[in-house]
Formats: structure tokens, sequence, C-alpha cells
């Protein structure tokens, strides 16, 4: 059994302690800082101003990197090493970068190709120095230059796991099959992700992973037990080609669950929101369930929308009277701190710092707000726009935010720090496209995860409507699912009720239906799997007028 999830999941995010006592990080080359930045004052639109923090927040990831081996400073600081799970996330930035224009495909091909070369190249073995990790599995910090493991790190699960998910994006994302270099990016990802020994990180046979191991000590004292930011270890794990887990790992991982209530909200307790967010970086959890979230109504992206709702209502309460609080001021995650005693009182440094139910301290991370954004995006938009327009001269950047600030404190974080960047721009995209979220449903590995950890299939996106007639309507739609048996169909004739209208086989993305005279249908549709029938994506209205027309889909 683990220690409590949050202690457990800082420790590892700022390294095996015991292991890192003595470390010494060797300086590096200067790539790029983070300079203060005041920027544009006003934005013609919300839309405008999330254009701007993306496309600087981007800027971390490609001027923090070292442009010869593809790896990315964990922070802003000449000092820094590379974070593993900073370059996780940097490689999936790519994509986006791409696709939003702000670099060219050749420019991100480039730069993936040289750091999935670097990761694939770099020796691993059990020593002490000289390798950058062991059995599959990468040490948290590498040397900004050597690549080689960085002081005395640990090898770490959760760090490996954010990394493998940004190698198995850039698979998926460079998928032209005429391109030799994209080929080679593919088959770069494919060895990565299929060298980690799974069986090397377990100490018994109670169906946990261990956080971390290092040469000196041997394996860590914590494992991965409760809801924390590990769900996609698991389901890596699971998913695994070679030497996968067994299912029993996700139902004992759940086991660990507690269920709370807050005010008018209901989750999984987990006071730290990075906690949430990180899994669903990659992983779409809209609409589909695990036996745990089945039992309780829900699933995970709920789970965390109501989360951060609580989190967003605890600061506007303000129950320990900071001055600052409030509807648009908040965000408590795991992010940097004073770390010093400030007129009498005493504030941590770097701490899972959380609310409700967690501690905090003051100190506010726009991270927080800006990483939930699919799960809330009106008030995370909001606190967004808040920090910047009340604090942008202390807490902007040429790379976006920096990491935390504490008002009471008058202390400012120094450094931007890459898993803040990471999910901000992956989040800030999945809510502005899902490009991200739909490349990684089409992992196979991420398809048997979620298969084998009993979760039903994710349901259809792109559905659309045409009218052929008085009575019959064809439905089009996108299949997210490589192990559903089949489709249900809803209808509603007043946008409030709806029923079962038809059923479908598996593979199916094109059907008639038939409905009763009316002059206005709306639609939706689920997936039948084993684990049993999904949510819903998308609700798509039509007039019984247009017929011949394709309608508007609706949220």
């Amino acid at each position: 059994m683990g220690l409590n999830p949050t202690i457990d999941s800082l420790k590892n995010l700022v390294g095996f302690l015991i292991c890192i006592t003595a470390a010494i990080w060797s300086c590096c080359d200067t790539f790029a800082v983070a300079l203060p930045f005041d920027g544009p004052k006003t934005f013609k639109s919300d839309e405008a101003f999330l254009d701007y923090v993306q496309s600087q927040t981007f800027r971390f990831f490609w001027d923090e990197a070292n442009p010869s081996n593809g790896l990315i400073r964990d922070r802003s600081a000449t000092y820094s090493p590379c974070s593993v799970a900073a370059v996780g996330f940097g490689l999936s930035a790519i994509n986006v970068g791409i696709e939003r224009g702000w670099i060219t495909r050749p420019e991100g091909r480039a730069r993936t190709l040289t750091t999935l070369k670097t990761l694939y190249d770099l020796p691993q073995g059990d020593g002490r120095s000289g390798v950058a990790g062991n059995h599959g599995w990468f040490y948290h910090f590498l040397d900004m230059n050597t690549g080689l493991r960085a002081g005395r790190s640990e090898l770490s699960t959760i760090d490996t796991t954010l990394l493998m998910m940004g190698v198995i994006d850039a698979g998926q994302f460079f998928a032209d099959s005429t391109n030799s270099a994209e080929a080679k990016i593919r088959e770069l990802a494919e060895k990565l992700v299929s060298r980690i020994d799974w069986s090397f990180m377990l100490q018994s046979n109670d169906n946990v992973m261990s956080m971390e191991w290092c040469p000196e000590l041997g394996y860590g004292p914590a494992r991965w037990i409760g809801y924390n930011e590990a769900s996609c270890l698991y389901l890596l794990g699971l998913g695994a080609k070679t030497n996968a887990l067994p299912p029993t790992f996700w139902e004992r991982w759940t086991k660990g669950y507690q269920w709370t209530k807050y005010h008018d909200y209901n989750f999984v307790t987990e006071p730290s929101l990075f906690t949430h967010q990180y899994s669903q970086v990659w992983i779409d959890f809209r609409g589909i369930a695990d036996n745990y979230m089945r039992s309780k109504g829900s699933d995970y992206f709920e789970n965390s929308r109501q989360a951060t709702l609580a989190q967003r209502h605890y600061a506007s309460l303000n129950p320990m009277g900071y001055p600052n609080y409030g509807t648009n001021e908040w965000g408590f995650t795991a992010c940097d701190g004073p770390g010093k005693t400030i007129s009498g009182t005493s504030y941590l440094g770097y701490w899972a710092r959380g609310a409700p139910n967690g501690f905090e301290d003051g100190t506010i991370a726009p991270t927080a707000a800006g990483s939930s954004l699919p799960f809330a995006p009106d008030i995370c938009l909001a606190a967004l726009r808040h920090f910047y327009d009340t604090y942008r001269t202390n807490l902007w950047t040429t790379e976006g935010f920096r990491d935390a600030y504490n008002v009471r404190a008058n202390w400012w974080g120094s450094d931007v720090i890459g898993i803040d960047q990471g999910p901000i721009v992956l989040m800030a995209e999945n809510y502005r496209t899902g490009s991200t979220w739909a490349r990684m449903l089409n992992s196979p590995i991420i398809q048997r995860g979620l298969q084998r950890a009993g979760f039903t299939a994710p349901p259809p996106d792109r559905l659309k409507a045409q009218v052929l007639g008085p009575t019959e309507i064809e439905l089009t739609w996108h299949d997210n699912s490589a192990y559903e048996t089949g489709f249900e169909v809803e209808l509603s004739t007043n946008r409030v009720n709806f029923s079962k209208i038809a059923a479908f086989g598996p593979d199916v993305t094109k059907a008639k239906v038939l409905v009763p005279p009316g002059a206005e249908y709306q639609f939706r549709l689920r997936t039948i799997s084993p684990a049993g029938v999904s949510g819903y994506r998308e609700t798509v209205g039509v007039s019984a007028q247009s017929i011949g027309t394709l309608s508007k889909a609706g949220g």
C-alpha cells in the first residue's frame, strides 16, 4: 500500500527524495531563458486571447530544447536538467505547433526525429552513471547535453509514461507513408514503447506499480494506488503489446479511490488539479466509464469537471481569508512556493497544493486553471484572463505564465516549468479542436488499455443527419472505437426526452432510421460493448423541412 496519493505523486514529481539528496545538477549550455514580457493589453475576443496564450506557451518547448538532441529543460533556468516528462509534453506540443502554423511540418518533423533518435540511442543499464535508463524506463532527469542520468535522480514510472504518451502521439501524428523521416519516427516510437519491461517495476504480487527505482537503494517505498495522475501509466501497461499488465491491476488501482461530496460537487477525492489533468491531456474519457465510474453514474471527464468547479467554489468562499481569492482567482496544484518564512508565516517550496480537502497556503498556479480548459472552459478562461490582466508584469513571460505566485507573501515564481506549460498547450487544443484526443484514440495501445481496464467503448463523433423524406433520416458518424459491438441511436422530438429508436452492428458509420412525423429531431449515438453502453459525444438537430441538406451539429 502506498502513502497518501497526493504526497506520493509529489515525491515522484520532485524526484525520489532519498536518491536526489546528493544530486548536483551540471550547468547546461544556454538555449533560451523565459524573459519578462508585458505583451498586448487588450484582445478582440476570448479566442484571440487564447490564441496568444497558447502560442506563447508553446515557445517553452521550442526555445528550451537543445536542438542537437531534442531534450527539453525541466524549467527555464540555465542550470536546469532535462525532464523526460517535459519531453513527452513537448513532443505533443510540436504536433499542435504544426497544426497551428507556429512551426512548419519539416521543422517539427526534424525536431521530433532528432528527439526520438536520441531517446532510443541513449544507453540503458543498471549502472549508477553513464546511462539514461534501465529496462526501457528513463530517469526523471537527464543531462541536457549528454542525455545521461543527471545527479542521482530516480528511474520514474510516471515520468517515463508521460514521455511515452508524447512518443505515441508523435507516431500517430507523423503518418505520411511516403515520407521516410515520418516512417522512421513511427518505427522509433514503436520501439521505445515496446521495449519497456513492465515486470521490472513490480515489487510483489499485489498488482501495484512502483513509483521509482534507483541503483543506489533499489525501489522506493511509494507505489501507485488510488486516484491520481497515474491512470495513463496503468492504461499504457494494460495496452502494451508485450509483457502487458493483467486487467487485475486496474481493479486494484481503483480500490484506492475515495469518493467525496463538497457542497454540490461529487467526485473522487484528489485536491491537486494536476492529478486530474495529466492523463487527460492524451486520453479522451468523455462518455466512457470503468466499473467504478459506472457505479457512480459518472466518468473521469465529469469527475475532473466536478473537481475543477469545486476548487473554484472553494476559492470563492475563501475560508482562509486570503486577500485575493475569488471566482476568477483560484488554482491549486503542484507548484513552487516561497519556501521560507515571511512576516512570521511559513510557506512551503515545491508542493502538491490542492483544495478542497488539501494543503494550500495562498499560492496559486495559473496552470491549474489553464490545464482544466476542456472541463470548465468558461471559468478557466476567465481565470486566465484575470491572471493576465491583473498580474501580467509579474507573471507573464516570453514563454507564457510563470509557475506560481502568492499575493500575501508578495512572492512571484521565477521560473516557467515544462510540466505546467505542456498541459496548458495541449488541453487548450483539446478544448478547441480535440486533435490530440482524436489521434491518441486511434492508437492501438490506448484502445487495448481501455478495453482491458473494462471501459465502455468510446462513443462516435462527427455525427451528421440528412433528411431523406418525411419520416426517413440518414445518419453518418465517425467510429472512435476498436472494440465496440454495436451502436444505439436515440431520438428526441422535444430537446429534452430521448429514447432508443434503433441499433446497429459494429463498425457501421452510416445508417438510415425511421422517425415519426414531426417538425424537428435531435439525435444522439452511443456505443455498445461488453462493458455496457457508453455515454454520447454530441447532440445533432435537424429540421424535417431540410430535405437533402446536412444539419448543424449541436452540443
